[in-house]
């Protein structure tokens, strides 16, 4: 993560749940308004890099700060057990070392018990120690 995004983290850790919230959907709002409004991609990036990173930290710390009794889960399916694999496999697979899953390969999802949760697992937010430990599994889809 950028530092940006590492000091953003940080401000929102300290304010709460409800304060990363919000801060997300004024991200995505901007973003989506300038995604319509631009004049071409590298403009609409160049606008919207701020919110973009100011988004991310909204993310991990939603990710971080969501109480588990809160967390919406359903069931899993069969190509969820074909996507499983081990919160520690999963580690691994997007640590610093061998960095084997980008953000950019897919999506995952925690799991727990034969339920798959509604909680993004990012490969991004594994990397730098953002991890929900109460959780023993991930459903990584690729693309």
């Amino acid at each position: 993560m950028v530092p940006e995004v590492l000091e953003y983290i940080e401000e929102y850790m300290s304010k709460g749940l409800e304060y990363a919230k919000t801060i997300d959907k004024e991200c995505e709002s901007k973003i989506n308004f300038y995604f319509h409004n631009s004049d071409n991609y590298e403009d609409y990036c160049e606008k919207t890099v701020d919110y973009r990173n100011k988004s991310c930290a909204a993310d991990t710390v939603i990710t971080m700060l969501t109480p588990f009794e809160e967390i919406e889960y359903r069931e899993f399916d069969d190509l969820d057990k074909e996507c499983l694999m081990t919160l520690d496999e999963f580690k691994i697979q997007c640590s610093k070392e061998y960095c084997c899953i980008t953000d950019y390969d897919g999506h995952g999802y925690y799991a727990k018990d034969d339920k798959v949760y509604k909680l993004y697992a990012s490969p991004r937010m594994i990397r730098n120690g953002f991890v929900r430990n109460e959780f023993t599994h991930v459903c990584w889809y690729n693309k």
